[in-house]
């Protein structure tokens, strides 16, 4: 029988090097193989990645492309949080304007779980700073430092930022959700996220101009 009654979202929490050095060499080992399976079949380093234009970000959908001590890491990360983990999914991805598309990140809540999912970001190797955002708390971002929040719940973004033709922006994302928790999010629920994403992209709409712009220009951006 399925609980009648939500948990409650965590607070964000902030994990700096949550990965090793030869963890961190690893992930960009496996990227390195993708972009040069690209580049030998099809002359595009790109080819074996999903390019998500709305969003201006090329990604590593498959974790099988990653040595198995990255999702071990995430769902170790993931049990310190949360009780009873289920197995964690993560994507590697670039914000890149090689993805067809300038970067952005408007204020949304996740809908790829049925639960009330966690979800951890990590950023990896960038050429610029960016912050991120979850409901109306700024995280001062760096190197192999990992937020961790409720992404289905917890509406979460980032300013709008200049790209430069060179310029590039990796993360790793994972989610999971509590195998102990049997409430299924309903459309209602759904609807109640959507309105709190509505309201944090009004409040901070000044700081994405240009995100807010290219939404209502592209169907389907976020």
């Amino acid at each position: 029988m399925y609980n009648k009654v939500m948990a409650t979202p965590i607070k964000p929490v902030v994990i700096d090097n949550i990965f090793s050095e030869d963890e961190i060499e690893s992930i960009y080992n496996s990227v390195a193989k993708v972009f040069a399976k690209g580049l030998a079949d099809h002359d595009d380093k790109y080819y074996y990645m999903t390019k998500l234009t709305n969003n201006g970000f090329v990604a590593i959908l498959d974790p099988s492309n990653f040595n198995s001590n990255i999702k071990d890491k995430f769902t170790a990360t993931a049990a310190k949080i949360i009780d009873n983990p289920r197995g964690v999914g993560f994507l590697f991805a670039r914000y890149t304007l090689d993805s067809g598309s300038f970067p952005s990140l408007m204020p949304h809540c996740d809908k790829s779980e049925q639960k009330m999912g966690l979800y951890g970001t990590v950023e990896l190797r960038k050429t610029l700073d960016w912050d991120f955002y979850v409901e109306d708390e700024k995280f001062d971002m760096a190197f192999n430092r990992s937020v961790w929040f409720t992404g289905t719940h917890q509406p979460h973004w980032r300013p709008d930022l200049e790209f430069g033709p060179k310029d590039y922006y990796d993360i790793i994302i994972c989610q999971t959700v509590s195998l102990d928790d049997q409430y299924l999010l309903t459309d209602e629920d759904r609807n109640i996220m959507d309105s709190k994403a509505g309201a944090t992209e009004q409040k901070y709409k000044h700081l994405f101009p240009k995100g807010l712009a290219k939404q209502y220009e592209v169907d389907g951006c976020q």
